[in-house]
């Protein structure tokens, strides 16, 4: 095989992995959301978002007293919880 020709299939064949992944995704529906596993992520993160509100909430109500401490780390906790279950980022 001459040079030019192996030069030219592996340009071919490297192609597809040089464009953007996107140019290949399907457009979003939005048929995750209606899922199963969507509602239920759904679900998870709307019960972490009420007991971080709490949390923080409390915290605020205690504000500068050291019983407001237990209250943040928990909020804090409750934030890293959501983050990890990819229900907004950090």
């Amino acid at each position: 095989m001459s040079i030019i020709r192996a030069s030219i299939l592996t340009c071919i064949l490297a192609l597809p992995m040089a464009l953007p992944t996107e140019a290949f995704a399907k457009p979003n529906n939005g048929a995750f959301k209606r899922s199963n596993e969507g509602m239920k992520k759904a679900r998870e993160c709307a019960s972490i978002k009420e007991t971080l509100d709490i949390y923080e909430a409390n915290a605020d109500e205690k504000g500068g007293t050291p019983a407001a401490k237990q209250d943040a780390q928990m909020a804090d906790y409750q934030w890293a919880k959501g983050v990890q279950a990819g229900c907004w980022s950090n």
